[in-house]
């Protein structure tokens, strides 16, 4: 969680140019992933983007252990590898067409979570080491269907978040290498209102709970019941 800020990955570049502030500015299916009201296609059109972030460094500091009983030490601290970084590039792909003067249709594919650790080393009791690096990455997908009337669009994406998580470590039983993917389906109302002079777009993503199983092998499962939050 110390990390959450750096896993999003900031889409649509208009809309990072303009400080994310983009729900209440029509565009194309790009402007859907911030409100679905805001996508408006006059004709067939395709759109792509990729991005990338650079890494950064552990929040962490050096330690030492000494054990003088068993005349021996070990070290953990921090190495020059060990940061976060995204792992993979980001982006967008998606199209949008108006079946009809009053209605836009679109979808998109794009990946606005991504992060890599690396590196987490452990020390197991046999004294050799063991290298991780977890990472977690969350694909979307965005299905936007969104009516227009006069100044007055309304719009509505069907998301569907799928999250996968690499080289995750379980306590129990022993030092678990856990690989886990799990699918979300979310909805996310807009509106937007616009005249030459002023715009105004308001937008939604409702709630979701999921019951999250993590392990490779019953009965070490670690049992989560998940709220995503609504915003």
């Amino acid at each position: 969680s110390f990390y959450d800020h750096y896993s999003i990955n900031l889409l649509n570049a208009r809309s990072l140019g303009m400080g994310s502030a983009t729900v209440a500015i029509q565009g194309g299916i790009e402007n859907a992933l911030t409100n679905p009201a805001a996508f408006k296609a006059d004709q067939f059109t395709i759109y792509f983007e990729v991005m990338g972030k650079g890494s950064t460094t552990e929040m962490n500091s050096y330690e030492k252990y000494e054990e003088p009983e068993e005349d021996r030490r070990y070290e953990m601290g921090v190495a020059e590898s060990q940061n976060l970084e995204a792992g993979i590039p980001a982006g967008i792909l998606g199209f949008g067409f108006s079946p009809a003067h009053y209605l836009s249709v679109g979808a998109s594919f794009s990946i606005p979570q991504t992060i890599r650790y690396n590196i987490l080393e452990r020390r197991l009791p046999t004294g050799a080491f063991v290298d991780r690096f977890p990472s977690m990455i969350n694909y979307q997908t965005t299905m936007t269907m969104t009516g227009h009337i006069d100044e007055l669009s309304i719009g509505m994406n069907l998301i569907y978040n799928y999250y996968t998580f690499r080289d995750m470590r379980l306590i129990a039983p022993h030092f678990d290498r856990v690989r886990y993917e799990k699918g979300v389906f979310r909805f996310q109302p807009g509106a937007l209102y616009s005249t030459d002079r002023f715009a105004f777009g308001a937008t939604y993503t409702l709630a979701a709970e999921e019951e999250i199983r993590m392990g490779n092998q019953e009965p070490y499962y670690h049992i989560y019941d998940m709220h995503f939050p609504a915003s």
